[in-house]
């Protein structure tokens, strides 16, 4: 899912309004937008780090969180689909695969 994707449905949550609505601002009403925007300016402040690289290695994500915990001092890391992280064993059946990833 698209980093954009992850924050429209945070402020959708947090403020109580459908993300269709927010997709078409037209359709808010005043009280709407209000919440709105107490909810963006929540959010922004979160420390909150959202990489969406599709088709990236274990390895590579590996790094990429190494590299985030030693400069963000970030303390947990969530994989929305872990299906899409590809791995170097092509050998093997795919549900092996996510298993190994799991396991990594």
């Amino acid at each position: 899912m698209l980093s954009e994707a992850i924050t429209m449905r945070l402020i959708s949550i947090d403020s109580c309004i459908e993300v269709g609505k927010l997709l078409n601002s037209g359709l808010m009403n005043k009280n709407e937008v209000i919440k709105c925007d107490k909810s963006i300016s929540k959010i922004i402040n979160y420390p909150l780090y959202i990489e969406s690289t599709r088709g990236i290695q274990i390895y590579e994500l590996s790094a990429q969180a190494r590299l985030m915990q030693r400069i963000y001092d970030i303390q947990i890391i969530f994989i929305d689909y872990i299906g899409l992280i590809v791995s170097n064993q092509k050998n093997i059946p795919r549900f092996e695969q996510v298993a190994c990833l799991i396991r990594s």
